[in-house]
Protein backbone atom coordinates (compact mmCIF):
# COMPACT_ATOMS: atom_id res chain seq x y z
CA UNK A 1 0.00 0.00 0.00
CA UNK A 2 1.48 3.47 -0.74
CA UNK A 3 1.92 6.03 1.65
CA UNK A 4 -0.78 8.39 0.32
CA UNK A 5 -3.61 5.57 0.74
CA UNK A 6 -2.54 5.15 4.16
CA UNK A 7 -4.51 8.29 5.46
CA UNK A 8 -7.86 6.50 4.61
CA UNK A 9 -6.87 4.00 7.07
CA UNK A 10 -6.64 7.63 9.20
CA UNK A 11 -2.95 7.67 9.38
CA UNK A 12 -1.53 11.27 8.91
CA UNK A 13 2.23 10.31 10.60
CA UNK A 14 4.84 7.72 9.92
CA UNK A 15 8.13 7.33 10.73
CA UNK A 16 10.75 4.77 11.85
CA UNK A 17 13.87 4.01 13.99
CA UNK A 18 16.34 1.27 14.60
CA UNK A 19 18.40 0.17 17.59
CA UNK A 20 21.84 -1.09 17.71
CA UNK A 21 23.95 -2.53 20.21
CA UNK A 22 27.85 -2.37 20.50
CA UNK A 23 28.13 -6.18 19.28
CA UNK A 24 25.50 -5.76 16.25
CA UNK A 25 25.18 -2.70 14.33
CA UNK A 26 21.53 -3.06 13.88
CA UNK A 27 19.10 -4.96 15.65
CA UNK A 28 15.64 -3.85 14.59
CA UNK A 29 13.50 -1.50 12.35
CA UNK A 30 10.70 0.01 13.61
CA UNK A 31 7.87 1.64 11.59
CA UNK A 32 5.39 3.77 13.65
CA UNK A 33 2.08 5.08 12.44
CA UNK A 34 0.03 7.63 13.65
CA UNK A 35 -3.48 9.81 13.46
CA UNK A 36 -3.53 13.28 13.11
CA UNK A 37 -4.05 13.82 16.94
CA UNK A 38 -0.32 11.52 17.14
CA UNK A 39 -2.01 8.26 18.73
CA UNK A 40 0.21 5.53 17.95
CA UNK A 41 -1.79 3.59 15.39
CA UNK A 42 0.13 0.19 14.40
CA UNK A 43 3.81 -0.90 14.94
CA UNK A 44 5.90 -3.16 12.42
CA UNK A 45 8.89 -4.95 13.51
CA UNK A 46 11.54 -5.65 10.85
CA UNK A 47 14.64 -7.82 13.06
CA UNK A 48 18.18 -8.00 11.28
CA UNK A 49 19.86 -11.47 11.63
CA UNK A 50 23.53 -11.58 12.68
CA UNK A 51 24.31 -12.96 9.22
CA UNK A 52 22.23 -10.85 7.44
CA UNK A 53 24.14 -7.22 5.95
CA UNK A 54 22.26 -4.57 7.09
CA UNK A 55 20.05 -3.08 3.96
CA UNK A 56 17.93 0.27 5.37
CA UNK A 57 16.01 0.10 2.97
CA UNK A 58 14.71 -3.58 2.75
CA UNK A 59 14.18 -3.27 6.52
CA UNK A 60 12.23 -0.37 6.33
CA UNK A 61 10.01 -2.18 3.67
CA UNK A 62 9.47 -4.81 5.56
CA UNK A 63 8.90 -2.72 8.79
CA UNK A 64 6.24 -0.56 6.95
CA UNK A 65 4.65 -3.89 5.62
CA UNK A 66 3.91 -5.42 9.06
CA UNK A 67 3.20 -1.83 10.50
CA UNK A 68 0.48 -1.73 7.51
CA UNK A 69 -0.43 -5.23 8.24
CA UNK A 70 -1.62 -5.07 11.68
CA UNK A 71 -2.93 -1.92 11.01
CA UNK A 72 -5.35 -3.68 7.98
CA UNK A 73 -6.44 -6.90 10.59
CA UNK A 74 -6.93 -4.72 13.71
CA UNK A 75 -4.78 -6.90 15.73
CA UNK A 76 -1.16 -7.69 17.06
CA UNK A 77 -0.01 -10.72 14.63
CA UNK A 78 3.59 -12.33 14.19
CA UNK A 79 4.50 -13.45 17.48
CA UNK A 80 9.07 -13.10 18.16
CA UNK A 81 9.49 -16.79 18.87
CA UNK A 82 11.96 -16.63 21.50
CA UNK A 83 12.40 -20.12 22.42
CA UNK A 84 14.73 -20.69 25.37
CA UNK A 85 18.07 -21.47 23.94
CA UNK A 86 19.03 -23.54 27.09
CA UNK A 87 16.22 -25.51 27.66
CA UNK A 88 14.75 -25.22 23.91
CA UNK A 89 11.49 -25.44 25.38
CA UNK A 90 10.66 -28.68 23.67
CA UNK A 91 7.32 -29.22 25.35
CA UNK A 92 5.50 -26.25 23.97
CA UNK A 93 7.55 -25.59 20.96
CA UNK A 94 9.94 -27.18 18.56
CA UNK A 95 13.22 -24.95 18.15
CA UNK A 96 14.64 -24.60 14.33
CA UNK A 97 18.01 -26.60 13.98
CA UNK A 98 19.68 -23.11 14.09
CA UNK A 99 18.34 -21.94 17.29
CA UNK A 100 21.43 -23.07 19.30
CA UNK A 101 23.99 -22.05 16.55
CA UNK A 102 27.26 -19.67 17.22
CA UNK A 103 28.18 -16.67 15.13
CA UNK A 104 31.69 -15.49 15.02
CA UNK A 105 32.72 -12.15 15.62
CA UNK A 106 35.73 -9.58 16.06
CA UNK A 107 36.68 -6.39 17.73
CA UNK A 108 39.73 -4.61 16.27
CA UNK A 109 41.56 -2.88 19.34
CA UNK A 110 44.01 -0.22 17.96
CA UNK A 111 43.87 2.51 20.97
CA UNK A 112 43.42 2.19 24.98
CA UNK A 113 39.98 3.66 23.72
CA UNK A 114 38.66 0.55 21.69
CA UNK A 115 40.13 -1.47 24.63
CA UNK A 116 38.21 0.74 26.97
CA UNK A 117 35.03 0.50 25.13
CA UNK A 118 35.49 -3.20 24.74
CA UNK A 119 35.54 -3.66 28.17
CA UNK A 120 32.59 -1.18 29.10
CA UNK A 121 30.13 -1.95 26.07
CA UNK A 122 31.14 -5.21 24.15
CA UNK A 123 32.20 -7.23 27.66
CA UNK A 124 28.49 -6.81 29.43
CA UNK A 125 26.30 -8.20 26.32
CA UNK A 126 28.74 -11.23 26.36
CA UNK A 127 28.47 -11.98 29.80
CA UNK A 128 24.66 -11.54 29.16
CA UNK A 129 24.65 -14.07 26.21
CA UNK A 130 26.89 -16.27 28.08
CA UNK A 131 29.96 -16.44 26.00
CA UNK A 132 33.74 -16.08 26.01
CA UNK A 133 36.08 -14.09 24.06
CA UNK A 134 39.67 -14.08 23.52
CA UNK A 135 42.34 -11.89 22.57
CA UNK A 136 44.14 -12.36 19.30
CA UNK A 137 47.38 -10.36 17.64
CA UNK A 138 47.45 -9.05 14.45
CA UNK A 139 49.63 -7.43 12.56
CA UNK A 140 47.98 -4.16 11.21
CA UNK A 141 50.01 -2.70 7.99
CA UNK A 142 53.35 -3.81 10.36
CA UNK A 143 52.28 -2.83 13.97
CA UNK A 144 50.91 -5.31 15.78
CA UNK A 145 47.68 -4.59 17.07
CA UNK A 146 45.42 -6.70 19.36
CA UNK A 147 41.68 -8.13 18.19
CA UNK A 148 38.88 -9.87 20.71
CA UNK A 149 37.31 -12.80 19.16
CA UNK A 150 34.02 -14.31 20.43
CA UNK A 151 30.30 -15.59 19.40
CA UNK A 152 26.96 -14.84 19.49
CA UNK A 153 24.19 -17.23 19.38
CA UNK A 154 22.75 -16.66 15.94
CA UNK A 155 19.41 -15.70 18.01
CA UNK A 156 20.90 -12.43 19.59
CA UNK A 157 18.62 -10.45 17.54
CA UNK A 158 15.17 -11.91 18.49
CA UNK A 159 17.08 -11.87 22.03
CA UNK A 160 17.08 -8.77 22.27
CA UNK A 161 13.83 -7.75 20.19
CA UNK A 162 11.82 -9.54 22.73
CA UNK A 163 13.13 -7.04 25.20
CA UNK A 164 10.86 -4.45 24.03
CA UNK A 165 8.29 -6.16 22.06
CA UNK A 166 6.21 -9.30 21.82
CA UNK A 167 4.85 -9.19 18.17
CA UNK A 168 6.19 -7.94 14.93
CA UNK A 169 3.28 -6.56 13.69
CA UNK A 170 1.68 -4.32 16.63
CA UNK A 171 -1.69 -2.88 16.59
CA UNK A 172 -2.39 0.26 18.97
CA UNK A 173 0.47 -0.83 20.65
CA UNK A 174 1.95 0.94 24.07
CA UNK A 175 4.23 3.73 22.89
CA UNK A 176 8.05 3.04 24.27
CA UNK A 177 10.09 5.63 26.13
CA UNK A 178 12.04 6.16 22.11
CA UNK A 179 8.73 6.25 20.55
CA UNK A 180 7.02 8.82 23.20
CA UNK A 181 10.51 10.93 21.86
CA UNK A 182 9.40 10.33 18.60
CA UNK A 183 5.90 11.50 18.97
CA UNK A 184 6.78 14.54 21.13
CA UNK A 185 9.11 15.94 18.41
CA UNK A 186 6.44 15.82 15.81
Amino acid sequence: MHPTNLKELGVEYIRFYTHTTPVVNNIFTACILMDENKKLLARGVSICSVLDTYRKKAGKNKAMGRAIRALRIGQSDSPINLINVKTRNAKKKKAPRWYGEMVGKSFKIKTKADQQYFRKEIIPILAEVETTYRYVNIDVGGEPKKKAIFSLPRVYPLMETAKFFKYKCMYKPKATTLEKAIIGNI
